[in-house]
């Protein structure tokens, strides 16, 4: 929980207002080594931007942050999509 209220649960996709991803990705701010921000994929102005409800705890589905046509990456678990195991690909 954090000076806020908000609760953040680890390693779960969770959105909160601009005021507070500013203070979290403050590089000297107390959160900055714990919480990793990732910003929006489309950058809205806060002038345009509709009220957030930061009492909102809820943790987010991918089509909410990334949009209702996202699509799960799908990777290919064969191991030869790679040089064989005898060589390094580094």
């Amino acid at each position: 929980m954090d000076d806020d209220g908000h609760i953040l649960y680890r390693g779960e996709r969770m959105a909160v207002c601009d005021k507070t991803y500013q203070i979290y990705n403050n590089i000297n701010g107390p959160y900055y080594q714990d919480i990793l921000g990732i910003l929006p994929h489309e950058t809205i102005s806060l002038e345009s931007a509709p009220e957030f409800d930061c009492r909102r705890n809820a943790i987010r589905k991918p089509e909410e942050t990334k949009g209702e046509h996202y699509h799960v990456t799908i990777t290919n678990s064969d191991d030869s999509c790679c040089a064989p195991a005898s060589s390094s690909c580094c």
